[in-house]
């Protein structure tokens, strides 16, 4: 699988509130791209194993996630990434207490 495909597959599996790595989340690109190629059926049970710590390759994680184009072309474009369809974007609060919890409070 390609880096595109772990890097989208680690931010789906963010979205879902659980955390890898992005060698991790190569079982679940593989998975998905052996479902799109036929090999797995919607009916067949698969497994994917996520081990590590999410914040293994921080540098990957936030450049996608920031997914401006600057960010795009200066840190991931050499590694064949060049879009972050799953991104989720940070969120920007004051350094307030107040301010943070009422943020949380939004979600």
């Amino acid at each position: 699988v390609t880096d595109q495909q772990i890097l989208d597959a680690k931010a789906q599996v963010g979205a879902g509130g659980f955390g890898c790595e992005p060698a991790s989340a190569a079982s679940v690109a593989g998975t998905k791209l052996l479902k799109s190629e036929g090999v797995i059926a919607s009916s067949d049970r698969v497994v994917c194993i996520l081990t590590g710590h999410q914040l293994k390759d921080p540098n990957a994680t936030v450049a996608y996630h920031s997914a401006t184009d600057e960010h795009m072309d200066e840190k991931l474009a050499s590694h064949g990434v060049n879009k972050a369809p799953f991104s989720n974007g940070p969120i920007v609060v004051e350094n307030d207490l107040d301010k943070i919890i009422e943020v949380i409070r939004a979600f």
